[in-house]
């Protein structure tokens, strides 16, 4: 994206700012807050044209960021990674949402990232309940509220 390397920065902006705008409109022209929505839905709109151009047909999953070689070339991190899943998908549930790579990511988070406690951050890898915690958001904000539940179950029972 645009003006970062992490590409959760350009997803979060993206599910983020249009509600920030909708608070601010709600609060009146008063203040000139309809002015600072606007300019917030268009950065909003920018990062989401930014993450989405991440989105890798292959992996079926958002890159995680985008580093230098020692050769100073980009390199991107895009191996699945629940932290830029997760995001994407609250963006996704805040806007315009793309149904195939919220179906495609979803399955992808299932398929590879599962445990019996919740989603892992990475293949193999542990639950952190940081991020398993903002993926329940995620699938409720999207309409899945009953996988959501299951999830806070999970995460509940694993601590007892």
């Amino acid at each position: 994206p645009t003006h970062t390397h992490s590409v959760m920065n350009a997803q979060l902006a993206a599910a983020l700012l249009p509600r920030t705008a909708a608070v601010l409109r709600a609060a009146g022209d008063e203040r000139g807050d309809a002015s600072l929505a606007d300019r917030l839905q268009r950065l909003a709109t920018e990062q989401r044209a930014a993450f989405e151009r991440q989105y890798s047909e292959d992996e079926q999953c958002y890159a995680r960021a985008w580093l230098r070689t020692a050769l100073n070339k980009p390199h991107a991190l895009r191996s699945l990674n629940l932290e830029s899943q997760v995001f994407a998908l609250l963006a996704h549930a805040h806007g315009d949402a793309n149904a195939t790579r919220v179906a495609a990511v979803r399955a992808q988070v299932y398929k590879r990232l599962y445990h019996a406690i919740g989603p892992a951050s990475t293949p193999g890898g542990m639950v952190w309940p940081a991020i398993s915690g903002v993926y329940t958001w995620a699938l409720a904000a999207l309409g899945d509220g009953d996988e959501a539940w299951r999830l806070v179950e999970r995460h509940t029972r694993s601590l007892h």
